[in-house]
């Protein structure tokens, strides 16, 4: 039998203090006289309760579905749909978590306090059946596999975007003088700020995005060593009564070791992706600062005047450059365009451009058990 918890050993620290630990809902009134095994870890005993209450539907949980999604059709809601909603292009579980606070844990630590339990049975000869205990936890692992898949696409395909649009904003803001020139153009400048609007929201959400999904890997980290110290406590010694079981115990403890280096490069990908972030965000500032100053100056010298100006003899010298200036206005607008991925008029006739893009994929096979 699976040792238990009986519900008089798991209320007595609130004897003293009965007021601070009162349960004041119908659900915890259900946890606090259900039993429970004792799970081998302290720490992740409340975490697996939780678990197991959620599998009977008793806390009203709403389970995570694996996003069936490519990435592109994932960057395209979270760059192009102004309408959608969080839970349509941020597919992380602590968004999910956030939306559906039914628990009290993250469900990345109840499904590593599941795998834990599961080894747990066959460590102590409790289970009714090692294949069945290996379909559970073949499950489990197929699920946080999926999870580090989905953050790596996610990561970097949130940074190739961004590099892009630093690379189109960069430009203007390396030639500020013919940047300032293009922006009397009252018409120019609200297509711009339209423009920054794009660019701000898919900021934003790139921000909540990575937050969530450094909140997940935090998560999961802590979660994995915990993991990986319970598997090194009980050693392999016990395994080899069954090659099954030896399969099983080997495989896990390769999965935290291929688990925990994994999650050590995302971590350093969405550090990386948070940089370039706020990189960009100072450079939709700097483009709205520089519209308003033009803004301003237009209010002193207005545009008919600029054209009268133009065809002084001061103009007709700077006639001279009209070929270099038509190219670089039209580069500019056509930079910008791309940047926040929507249309602007093209305001010379004369234009020629020419861009490349190249595909950098970065390939990290998640270690999957078998």
């Amino acid at each position: 039998m699976v040792p238990f918890r009986r519900s008089s050993q798991r209320g007595r620290h609130s004897f003293e203090n009965r007021d601070s630990y009162e349960w004041q809902d119908e659900r915890d009134k259900r946890i606090m006289t259900a039993t429970f095994p004792i799970h081998p870890l302290s720490s992740m005993q409340a975490p697996f309760e939780e678990s197991m209450l959620d599998a009977t539907g008793e806390t009203g949980h709403v389970p995570f579905v694996n996003p069936k999604k490519s990435v592109k059709t994932r960057q395209q809601m979270l760059c192009r749909e102004e309408a959608a909603s969080e839970p349509s292009w941020n597919f992380t579980y602590n968004c999910h978590w956030r939306n559906n606070p039914k628990g009290k844990f993250h469900p990345l630590t109840k499904t590593v306090a599941q795998i834990i339990f599961g080894v747990h049975l066959l460590h102590q000869h409790l289970e009714k059946s090692v294949a069945d205990v290996a379909d559970i936890l073949l499950k489990h692992v197929n699920e946080l596999d999926s999870f580090l898949q989905r953050a790596n696409e996610d990561l970097e395909s949130s940074m190739k975007d961004m590099l892009f649009r630093h690379k189109c904003l960069k430009v203007p803001m390396e030639h500020v003088n013919e940047f300032d020139r293009l922006l009397e153009d009252r018409s120019y400048r609200a297509q711009l700020l339209d423009g920054n609007i794009v660019i701000e929201r898919t900021i934003g959400r790139m921000s909540q995005l990575l937050n969530d999904y450094l909140i997940d890997i935090n998560v999961f980290r802590e979660a994995n060593q915990e993991l990986d110290l319970y598997l090194g406590d009980v050693g392999d010694a016990w395994t080899y009564r069954n090659e099954d079981i030896g399969r099983i115990y080997s495989a896990m403890c390769g999965n935290t070791g291929g688990w925990s280096q994994f999650l050590q490069s995302l971590v350093a990908k969405a550090e990386r992706l948070g940089v370039v972030l706020v990189q960009v965000s100072s450079y939709c500032n700097e483009i709205e600062k520089r519209c308003g100053a033009a803004s301003r100056r237009s209010l002193v010298c207005p545009p008919a005047i600029i054209h009268s100006l133009s065809m002084s003899s001061v103009g007709r010298h700077a006639r001279a450059l009209l070929t270099t200036v038509d190219c670089n206005s039209y580069v500019f607008s056509k930079f910008l365009q791309l940047a926040r991925g929507t249309s602007i008029p093209k305001f010379r006739q004369q234009q020629t451009s020419t861009h490349s893009s190249a595909r950098t994929a970065a390939v990290h096979e998640p270690c999957i058990f078998r």
